[in-house]
C-alpha cells in the first residue's frame, strides 16, 4: 500500500498567519492579514512520510492584496488662518494634506469643500490648496468655517474631515503689503547640494490703484514646533537657497515664515508674512544594516535536512521601496538556502553555519 504523505510549513511565516492541513495540503489563514505590514509571504512547505527520513520541499508565493481599510488622516482635525480683507481672489490661503496608509488607488486622496458660503473659497481636488474665489472687501463677516473632506479612491471610499476657520482682518489700510500667495509649498530631494536654489517668494505693495514689487526686502523666521529651516533667502530677490544638507530620515518636512518689509517711508512699518512648506523627498542613501555582525546557528548531525536553522534581521533607514530588503546567500546554496523576503535559513545537510556580515 502507498504510504500517506503529510505536509508542514517549515519557514517563511514569522507572524504565524498561515497553516497547512497535514493531510490535504490546503493552506489556510489563521490570523487577519495586513498588507501594510507585509505585502507578500514566501512559505517553505515540506512533504514527508512517517517512516522515511527523506522529505521534499517547495516554495509557495502568497501576495497579500490591499483592501481599503485605512481612511485618509489629517495631522489635526481643526486649523485656523487669518487673511486680510484686501487679499486678492486666486490667492492660495491654505494647503490641506491628508495621508492614507493604503496603497494603489486606495491611497490616492482627493479634497472637497462640503460647503462654501457664496462660493467664496475653492479647493484644488488633487493638491488640497484652498484659494480665495471672490473679493473679501464686500463681505461683512468676521470669519468663515470651511469643512474640508479628504476622500480616497478606494471601493468603498473612506473619508475624513478637517474644519478650517478663516478669520478676516478688516483693519487693512489703503496702503498695504502682501505676498502673491499666503502659502508656498515645494518638494526637494534630500540629495540637493548646499546653495541650490529652491523657490522664489514675491510680495507686492499697493498704494491706491498702483501696485509695485520694488523697494522690498525679504527675511526668514522659524516657526514654533518645527525644526530650524536649513535655508537662507536673498533679501532683494526673494529666492530661497539651501544653506545645509538635507536628511529625510532626520527631518522630512520644514515649515517656516517669510517676511517682506517695504523700504519706502510711507510703508516702513508694514510687514507681510507668508508660510513656506518644504517636503523632503527620500533617496536611497542608507545601506541595510544587520542586527548583529556575526550570527551563529547550530544544527544536529544526521543524514536528513533539519528545516529552519535561524533568522537574520536587517533594517534600512530609508522609506518606501528604498527600505524594502531581499536576502541573498553568497554561496552556491548546496548546504543552505535563505528566504529572500524574511531572512529565515533552512539547512539541506548537517553542518554548523557561521554568518559574517
Amino acid at each position: 500500500a502507498t504510504e500517506s504523505v503529510s505536509y508542514r510549513i517549515s519557514s517563511g511565516d514569522p507572524h504565524t498567519w498561515f497553516s497547512v492541513h497535514p493531510k490535504s495540503g490546503v493552506i489556510n489563514t489563521i490570523k487577519p492579514l495586513d498588507h501594510e505590514s507585509q505585502p507578500y509571504a514566501l512559505l517553505f512547505l515540506q512533504s514527508y512520510t512517517s517512516t522515511s527520513p527523506i522529505y521534499s520541499t517547495t516554495q509557495v508565493n502568497i501576495t497579500i492584496t490591499d483592501v481599503n481599510d485605512n481612511a485618509p488622516v489629517f495631522p489635526k482635525r481643526r486649523d485656523a488662518i487669518t487673511v486680510s480683507q484686501n487679499t486678492r481672489p486666486g490667492t492660495v490661503l491654505f494647503i490641506a494634506h491628508a495621508h492614507d496608509y493604503d496603497s494603489g488607488a486606495n491611497s490616492v486622496v482627493q479634497y472637497h469643500l462640503k460647503s462654501s458660503r457664496n462660493e467664496m473659497f475653492a479647493i484644488d481636488p488633487n493638491l488640497g490648496t484652498v484659494s480665495l474665489n471672490k473679493s473679501l472687501q464686500v463681505s461683512h463677516l468676521q470669519s468663515y468655517n470651511l469643512e474640508i473632506l479628504a476622500k480616497d479612491e478606494g471601493e468603498p471610499s473612506l473619508s475624513s474631515p478637517l474644519t478650517l476657520s478663516v478669520n478676516i482682518d478688516h483693519t487693512a489700510a489703503d496702503e498695504s503689503l502682501a505676498f502673491e500667495t499666503l502659502v508656498y509649498q515645494v518638494e526637494i530631494g534630500e540629495g540637493y547640494r548646499k546653495d541650490s536654489r529652491v523657490i522664489q517668494v514675491r510680495a507686492h505693495q499697493t498704494r491706491g490703484s498702483h501696485t509695485s514689487n520694488s523697494g522690498l526686502t525679504y527675511s526668514l523666521e522659524a516657526e514654533a514646533g518645527f525644526p530650524p529651516p536649513p535655508f537662507r533667502i536673498n533679501p532683494k530677490t526673494g529666492w530661497l537657497y539651501l544653506s545645509s544638507n538635507l536628511d529625510y530620515e532626520t527631518d522630512s518636512r520644514y515649515r517656516f515664515q517669510v517676511l517682506s518689509t517695504s523700504r519706502e517711508a510711507s510703508l516702513a512699518n508694514i510687514t507681510a508674512t507668508a508660510t513656506v512648506i518644504v517636503l523632503v523627498l527620500d533617496i536611497n542613501d542608507n545601506p541595510p544594516v544587520f542586527s548583529s555582525n556575526v550570527y551563529y546557528f547550530t544544527v544536529s548531525e544526521g543524514p536528513s535536512p533539519q528545516g529552519l536553522v535561524g533568522t537574520v534581521r536587517a533594517k534600512d533607514k530609508d522609506s518606501g521601496k528604498n527600505s524594502q530588503l531581499s536576502y541573498i546567500l553568497l554561496s552556491d546554496g548546496k548546504y543552505f538556502r535563505i528566504n529572500a523576503k524574511t531572512g529565515t535559513n533552512c539547512s539541506l545537510t548537517s553542518t554548523i553555519l557561521y554568518f559574517y556580515v
